[in-house]
């Protein structure tokens, strides 16, 4: 069976704070957004693109904290 995709990228951002700075950056240069656009129509069918935000996370449990959670 073949994937419904055939593209993966990722963007890693230091924060919050520099994902909103760089797409605020962005909407100031609307001919570079343009141009983005018009290679990823010939590139991509845009229709079907998705997008998913992920946030990294640290756990701090110990062992004996993992034994007792999972039962």
């Amino acid at each position: 069976m073949e994937p419904e995709y055939d593209v993966v990228t990722e963007i890693w951002y230091d924060d919050l704070a520099a994902f909103t700075d760089e797409q605020r950056d962005a909407r100031q240069r609307p001919e570079l957004v343009a141009a983005v656009i018009a290679d990823e129509k010939v590139l991509f069918d845009r229709a079907r693109t998705r997008a998913a935000f992920a946030e990294d996370r640290v756990s701090d449990l110990t062992t004996v904290e993992v034994a007792e959670w999972s039962g």
